[in-house]
């Protein structure tokens, strides 16, 4: 769910989170370590309105500085994103429309992400979710939203440690394997994921269960409760694959996963 949901990079580090409304429209960009270069058709940000923008953004130590210019020039710094960003050489992004405003709203014709060690590509790639103003940080607010309502679909889902661990559980091969369709929906906490495989042995993966979220510690915690490739239920396996992955923010007791946010 890390990996999927991607596009939350935009928001956790923007001060003054529970008044933000942003909009940005047919946004292209190509990065190269540690400097990347793109245009936008229109940006909004609150009051603030542009069209035929050109967006800068530096890498500063893990955090990345970014500069929007256009009738005016805006400057904001974005924290705190997840590792696949963070540790890219290399970013394509191509055809992004994004609306956070009552709820966050996100779609993009493509995505790459590579570095030495993993690679994420994405097309076709859209998500909704809710956003709950109730709570004070934007953080919170897109991830208390998201466990009430979220859609994530992706016409092509490829990531090195996703099709690895995927070729583990139905013991494919790796290099021949791809991920398609891609539909993630969560209604009240209760997920269901589909996604069709191809390989030497194809099938469709389908897994449902149970999410939940403590603002107050950052804590997501779901409950894993089948997980099936065709027939075959690899509930277990998938449990004892993730267990190997744990580390500070990540724990797996019984079927039930943990992962901080903060």
């Amino acid at each position: 769910m890390k990996s999927l949901v991607f596009s939350f990079f935009l928001m956790t580090g923007v001060v003054q989170a529970e008044v933000l409304k942003v909009k940005v429209a047919d946004f292209n960009f190509s990065y190269e370590d540690p400097h990347g270069e793109g245009t936008a058709t229109s940006f909004s940000r609150n009051q603030f309105i542009d069209s035929q923008v050109q967006v800068n953004i530096s890498k500063v130590n893990k955090d990345f500085q970014v500069i929007v210019t256009g009738s005016e020039n805006h400057e904001f710094d974005l924290k705190n994103a997840p590792d696949f960003i963070t540790n890219a050489e290399t970013m394509d992004i191509h055809g992004l429309n994004l609306l956070l405003d009552q709820s966050l709203d996100l779609s993009l014709r493509s995505a790459r992400f590579n570095s030495k060690k993993s690679s994420l590509k994405l097309d076709l790639f859209s998500l909704f979710c809710l956003r709950d103003v109730n709570q004070e940080k934007l953080l919170d607010q897109i991830v208390t939203g998201c466990i009430q309502k979220l859609s994530i679909k992706s016409s092509k889902f490829l990531s090195e440690k996703t099709t690895e661990l995927i070729a583990k559980l139905i013991g494919a091969s790796g290099s021949a394997l791809g991920v398609h369709n891609v539909d993630l929906q969560i209604n009240n906490g209760k997920f269901d994921l589909t996604a069709e495989v191809k390989a030497d042995i194809s099938g469709r993966v389908r897994g449902r269960g149970v999410a939940t979220y403590d603002a107050s510690t950052g804590k997501i915690t779901a409950r894993i409760d089948e997980v099936k490739f065709g027939i075959l239920n690899i509930t277990g396996r998938v449990l004892d694959e993730i267990k190997k992955k744990e580390n500070e923010k990540l724990k797996v007791k019984g079927s039930t996963i943990y992962y901080s946010l903060k």
